[in-house]
């Protein structure tokens, strides 16, 4: 039996490029600060960080990436579209590695994350707590 879709908390088209993750952090900042915690708003600044510049990174110059948040149970499901037929991979990198970390990271503050395709492109999603998640002593290097 499929689920009715909850309705969009968020959602924003996002021209990719250089500033597409800066603009999706002001937006969930304006829309969530005061609704959630502080330190909830914080990590899903930097789950967007990493979801958003991924996307905009394989997304051509003059296309958008799509922003979807949606509330899931004391928690939000991000969601972000792009239209890369690539699959996202989370990396092991060695510390002398300067990048492939941000999936590591979204899968230690989200309880879940996946990505599927749609007719709108690729979705990778993320499930984030809204209660705070503590990153002091994380270890994403190895």
């Amino acid at each position: 039996m499929h689920e009715p879709e909850v309705e969009p908390l968020l959602v924003r088209e996002i021209p990719a490029g250089l500033a597409a993750a800066r603009t999706a952090r002001l937006e969930a900042r304006g829309r969530f600060d005061g609704e959630i915690s502080p330190e909830a708003v914080d990590d899903l600044e930097l789950v967007l960080t990493e979801l958003v510049s991924n996307a905009s990174k394989v997304t051509e110059d003059d296309a958008t990436v799509l922003l979807r948040i949606r509330p899931a149970d004391d928690a939000l499901l991000v969601e972000v579209v792009d239209g890369c037929p690539a699959a996202p991979e989370a990396r092991c990198p060695s510390e002398e590695d300067e990048d492939g970390r941000g999936l590591l990271l979204v899968e230690r503050l989200c309880t879940s994350w996946g990505w599927h395709w749609s007719d709108t492109g690729k979705t990778v999603w993320a499930t984030l707590p809204t209660a705070p998640c503590k990153v002091s002593g994380l270890d994403i290097g190895h």
